[in-house]
């Protein structure tokens, strides 16, 4: 979730290094959300057809030019090319998180699968709260 939810603790310097307004600001988490109406449900087919190993491998090279993009946006202070990353990068994440509890549906066993989802959910929320707490400190 660093990733994610990295726009959250960099509000302040985005919207001034980029000069965006607040609903400028606020659209880059509609931009992540607008393919994961309808990206999971693809996914879950995909992870179907070819397995959870390879739209893991597909989803994270999604995941890593969309954040590429969004670097490289923050580097040249162009609000689409972060707009664009941030969709890529929406595209490759939620999806990647089906293929992952498809993985982890595999790996474990009926009575530990509620643990195992459990623990993963707990360690993605830890990195969230330490990258909103952290990131202000250190930018």
């Amino acid at each position: 979730l660093f990733t994610q939810e990295n726009a959250q603790p960099l509000q302040t310097p985005i919207m001034d290094k980029m000069g965006i307004n607040m609903a400028q600001y606020d659209f880059l988490y509609s931009i992540y959300a607008f393919p994961n109406i309808i990206m999971p449900l693809i996914g879950g087919f995909l992870n179907l057809k070819y397995g959870y190993n390879l739209c893991l491998i597909l989803f994270f090279i999604l995941m890593v030019i969309g954040m590429g993009l969004q670097v490289l946006a923050g580097f040249a202070s162009n609000y689409l090319l972060l707009l664009g990353g941030r969709f890529v990068f929406g595209i490759g994440a939620e999806t990647m998180f089906i293929s992952h509890k498809v993985g982890l549906g595999k790996w474990f066993e009926k009575r530990e699968i509620s643990t195992a989802f459990a623990t993963v959910y707990s360690v993605a929320i830890l990195g969230s709260a330490t990258n909103s707490t952290f990131t202000p400190m250190i930018y």
